[in-house]
């Protein structure tokens, strides 16, 4: 993908004027994005992961506004079961006015001498660069000690336990007990989730956002996954802020299943302790000063001491899990026969990538109101389907990756008294049949690249009405992830041999 000469342009004129580490890092990660493909989604593309500590990764994520705007995206991934982890916040300011003592988050990150540091709640009054007493919009908690109160302004609150475990909850209309939990920050509302009070208000774009993710690592539902993003801006034509939708996007791809929007603008920042230094870093493109924010999240972790265990991450997704399926189109009830179209209404969907004839080369993805939204018994029972092209490299379709399907029931004929008997096949090979009912907040399906026969270039995910008693089935959204597991290296048995070998030939000469 070719950067264009008004992006170009703007980047050598701001590494000339600007020497902010973090800013020229981040610039120059964009190049190196934009120079390689990592997603399906033309345009919006995240990194490899990188482990920076025992069960900490970083990646970075650009738009290069092909599909949008401009947009540069710093992620922290954060395996809550690793050893050796745990957290903190800022503290209650005593009897002194308000609520906490407000800093940067680099003072924060020097303070507590954690690893990584990123700013969390909402506050007044704002905004300043100087330490000021604050106060806390929403429930905060700081090892183990409330700081401030659940309030209604802040409602979408996350909560970290003892034992490292992690939830969302709704302040307002959530039964909840902060018994044992450690750490807590509240965000001003849900950008995604199945079965979350997301709002309903026109989506504006934020000049920069901070936001809070979780997803599952080893099983549905476990939370065992914590993403913080940032998406900057004040670099025009490289990164301009986002809106709430494009927001819930970055969550999405990263790995996250529901997610919250945190205090932005000046306030965003996310910074870690260099491992091989120890110096703070500013991770994410902030132009200009440090705002001395009323609350932070700061994670402390061990050194890396062996590779990192590889995680689920999207390769591709399609609509959001936003308890809507306004993103798609209502069903025709005709039949649609495979392979479809990536231009009209049908029940395939291609993203980017080259197809057979007569599809060929699909530059972008496809609309989604192309899609139908929804499995329905009144389709011509041999197409009862919805189907999904997209490519795979090789690295993808080796024998060591593992594939997750994930979706949820939006609304089902019967109000969740029925169920549709969904089959799943990739390439058409059959990887599983699931029952699937309204209500139901996921359904995960998991399977290896080998057992469904997966190939570089283009294959197909397809799902099929083959029961049950629902007569249509709306489905929120559909996302396919990937771990690959890195095959073993030929080095250390290579080694072993020549070792074995010396050893052999010097017990020769010794014998002779």
């Amino acid at each position: 993908m070719r950067q264009n000469t008004r992006e170009r342009t703007f980047l050598i004129t701001h590494l000339n004027k600007n020497a902010d580490l973090a800013v020229l890092r981040s610039v120059v990660a964009m190049m190196a994005i934009l120079m390689t493909s990592s997603m399906a989604s033309a345009g919006k593309k995240f990194d490899a992961w990188t482990p920076l500590y025992h069960g900490i990764d970083h990646a970075r994520g650009i738009s290069d506004g092909s599909d949008g705007r401009p947009q540069i995206v710093t992620a922290i991934r954060v395996d809550l079961t690793a050893s050796g982890l745990s957290f903190t916040s800022t503290p209650g300011n005593g009897r002194a006015p308000l609520d906490t003592l407000s800093e940067t988050t680099s003072e924060f990150l020097d303070r507590t001498a954690a690893q990584v540091a990123i700013n969390t709640s909402f506050y007044s009054p704002c905004c300043s660069g100087s330490p000021q007493n604050k106060d806390i919009i929403g429930l905060a908690i700081t090892d183990g000690v409330q700081v401030s109160p659940a309030q209604s302004e802040a409602r979408a609150a996350l909560l970290l336990s003892l034992l490292n475990t992690a939830e969302f909850v709704n302040t307002v209309s959530d039964s909840f007990s902060t018994d044992n939990i450690d750490t807590a920050f509240s965000g001003s509302n849900f950008v995604l989730g199945i079965g979350r009070d997301l709002p309903s208000s026109a989506d504006a774009i934020h000049p920069a956002r901070t936001l809070v993710g979780l997803g599952d690592r080893d099983s549905l539902g476990d939370n065992r996954l914590l993403y913080l993003l940032t998406i900057d801006d004040g670099l025009p034509g490289v990164s301009e802020g986002a809106t709430r939708r494009e927001s819930a996007e970055w969550l999405l791809r990263a790995g996250a299943h529901t997610g919250a929007n945190l205090d932005g603008g000046g306030s965003t920042l996310l910074a870690m302790r260099d491992p091989p230094s120890g110096q703070i870093e500013r991770l994410n493109a902030k132009v200009g000063g440090e705002r001395s924010n009323a609350n932070h999240l700061g994670i402390f972790a061990s050194p890396l001491s062996a590779p990192a265990s590889p995680q689920f991450a999207p390769l591709w997704f399609a609509g959001l899990p936003d308890n809507s399926v306004a993103d798609f189109s209502a069903e025709d009830a005709m039949e649609n026969t495979s392979p479809g179209s990536p231009t009209g209404l049908d029940d395939d969907y291609y993203f980017t990538g080259t197809y057979a004839d007569p599809i060929g080369v699909v530059s972008v993805d496809e609309p989604l109101g192309n899609l139908e939204r929804a499995l329905i018994a009144f389709d011509p029972p041999n197409d009862r389907q919805l189907r999904f092209h997209f490519n795979l490299t090789e690295q993808e379709a080796a024998s060591n990756t593992t594939f997750r399907y994930l979706t949820a029931a939006f609304q089902q004929d019967g109000g969740g008294s029925k169920s549709a008997l969904i089959e799943l096949r990739f390439n058409g090979e059959i990887t599983d049949a699931f029952s699937l009912g309204e209500g139901e907040e996921f359904m995960s399906v998991e399977f290896s690249a080998n057992r469904v026969m997966a190939q570089p270039g283009a294959n197909v995910l397809s799902l099929s009405l083959v029961g049950g008693d629902a007569q249509w089935t709306n489905l929120d959204f559909h996302r396919l992830d990937i771990r690959i597991v890195p095959e073993p290296s030929s080095a250390i048995p290579a080694l072993i041999c020549l070792v074995l070998v010396f050893a052999v030939h010097r017990e020769i000469e010794r014998v002779v």
